[in-house]
């Protein structure tokens, strides 16, 4: 089946299950090829789903993985750890979205036949010249992608090597990161949200105590509560 059936096939069944329009539309000053916006997902624009976002020329598989996204956190309720849009959007950008990656990619791959990963997304990803949580990251998304691209396995072992040696703390979140995946059901709600509390301490032990963020955890799911979506 092609992709462009596939993403048809999914939009109808987001919508028809959510009764919202799933909305998309070029952006390109979004760092990624594709993404979700949830920074400007609040106030009466929760009446619908977020905004797909992605550059020109995008490969369709990575539209159809932001589609998949919103069918685990509006039809499935897997959880998302925050309390509202803006402080969802902080928090991601901190413990770098590696669970909910993790389920697609697995889903993109092993359940539709579609190669999900983008090659650019090696390119100088295998260097120390990231923060500690940056390179930590990389290596759980390195160890994650290799899945899919057995060609960089060498480059893998390589990097996975540098970080051990010169990058001990990064070497550790890693470790703990990439045990907490490999533990995961991945289409098991209560396990995939257990996995995403454990990454977002790993990835964010000083994040928690800021004034946007509060000192406890909040794992929510979104349902409709009259015309618009809430946190419950």
């Amino acid at each position: 089946m092609r992709i462009e059936d596939v993403i048809k096939e999914k939009i109808q069944y987001i919508e028809d299950s959510t009764n919202n329009t799933v909305r998309c539309r070029e952006e390109e000053k979004i760092q990624a090829g594709a993404c979700i916006d949830w920074e400007r997902w609040s106030g009466q624009e929760m009446a619908k789903l977020p905004w797909i976002l992605h550059k020109h020329g995008i490969e369709p598989v990575h539209i159809f993985h932001e589609l998949i996204h919103l069918e685990k956190f509006f039809i499935d309720h897997y959880s998302l750890i925050a309390t509202n849009s803006r402080q969802l959007h902080g928090i991601m950008g901190v413990y770098k979205n590696i669970p909910e990656d993790y389920v697609t990619h697995k889903l993109i791959f092993h359940t539709y036949g579609f190669d999900p990963i983008d090659r650019t997304w090696f390119e100088r990803k295998d260097t120390l010249g990231y923060s500690v949580d940056q390179i930590a990251a990389n290596l759980v998304n390195y160890h994650a992608f290799i899945e899919f691209c057995p060609e960089f396995n060498v480059s893998y072992q390589r990097f996975h090597e540098q970080v051990r040696q010169r990058k001990r703390r990064a070497f550790n979140m890693s470790e703990r990161a990439i045990s907490a995946l490999e533990s995961m059901a991945v289409d098991d709600r209560a396990s995939y949200n257990e996995c995403a509390d454990k990454l977002i301490q790993i990835f964010t032990p000083n994040y928690y105590g800021s004034e946007s963020v509060p000192n406890t955890i909040y794992t929510a799911y979104l349902r409709k509560s009259g015309h618009l979506w809430a946190w419950v």
